[in-house]
């Protein structure tokens, strides 16, 4: 009997030893899934801006979408289920497609032409709060007070970058010379934010949920409606392969690989866990504006990407 004993104690610790490995592994995988995405996310800012010295911005955003959408064809065609959709995916992969994708994707050449794209990269940044905040009203989960606390600071670290940006004053707000469309691409890099938390959101809630295929038919539904915009503004010169070059690969890279790989981040680990690239998004934009655009970071940046670091921490606390 005492050996039978021990023998059912070095087994059930055993499992135990197996269990926690294998719990380890899982995490790790999932922390490099989340940062290959985040410099697949990062990079396509790069890809965008010298995609636009020969495309325009709705030819740029529409070949981006129509290659990644290929390149999901390709990837659904590699898994067990290849090319086979529920049915009740189909209205949600419309409504992913048309304004999930559609709306940031089409509207981010524009933006980067008059926003640097490490400002750009830290609106984005925002995702990951917009993902709590929607979580409430959509998924109906409960917002602790910090939570709140943390989506406020970011909200006011944004704010004060795109003011300072744009070298605003009190003053200037008041005065005939001003424009408020110069905040009009701030304003739309939000929105985008919104917009890209939203798509997270509701893969979230999503029963029989198929990553590839739900990305790759969504970008389907994102080329018919950006084929025609393509075909009304394609370049009427050959742009040069240098500008091919990114717009391939911001399809390729960054909206193909990337989307799929945002996908099966939800299926793994959630949407709040997917969501935290934002956190490295920045950075790697940031390095690749620097090195290779010739863009500066001011102190602005430091401030704004700091509240924004600062509201994730505390939003994400219990």
């Amino acid at each position: 009997m005492f050996q039978l004993s021990t023998s059912r104690r070095a087994l059930t610790t055993y499992r135990k030893v197996i269990s926690v490995g294998e719990s380890r592994r899982r995490v790790a995988i999932s922390i490099v899934m989340l940062l290959i995405l985040s410099a697949c996310y990062g990079a396509g800012f790069f890809f965008i801006k010298i995609s636009l010295d020969g495309f325009s911005n709705l030819s740029s955003g529409s070949l981006r979408i129509m290659v990644a959408a290929l390149t999901l064809l390709f990837l659904m065609s590699l898994t067990p289920h290849r090319f086979s959709l529920p049915r009740e995916s189909h209205i949600p992969v419309l409504l992913n497609g048309a304004i999930f994708i559609g709306f940031p994707f089409l509207s981010l050449p524009w933006i980067v032409q008059h926003i640097p794209t490490s400002m750009v990269a830290i609106y984005y940044s925002m995702v990951p709060i917009f993902v709590l905040v929607l979580s409430r009203f959509v998924v109906g989960r409960h917002i602790s007070a910090s939570k709140w606390i943390g989506f406020l600071i970011g909200s006011a670290g944004i704010s004060y970058l795109a003011v300072s940006q744009i070298g605003t004053t009190a003053d200037d707000l008041s005065g005939e010379q001003f424009s408020w469309l110069v905040l009009l691409p701030h304003g739309v890099s939000v929105l985008s934010a919104v917009a890209l938390a939203g798509g997270v959101v509701h893969m979230s809630t999503i029963k029989d949920f198929r990553p590839v295929q739900y990305q790759g038919y969504s970008l389907v539904v994102g080329s018919v409606l950006a084929l025609p915009l393509f075909l009304f503004n394609a370049p009427v010169a050959f742009p040069g392969w240098i500008p091919i070059a990114g717009a391939v690969m911001a399809g390729l890279v960054t909206t193909g690989l990337g989307q799929a790989l945002r996908g099966l981040l939800v299926k793994r680990e959630g949407a709040t866990f997917t969501a935290r690239n934002g956190y490295l998004t920045p950075v790697v934009a940031s390095i690749l504006g620097l090195a290779l655009l010739g863009e500066t970071l001011t102190l602005a940046h430091g401030i704004g990407y700091s509240a924004v670091v600062a509201g994730l921490f505390i939003s994400a606390q219990r």
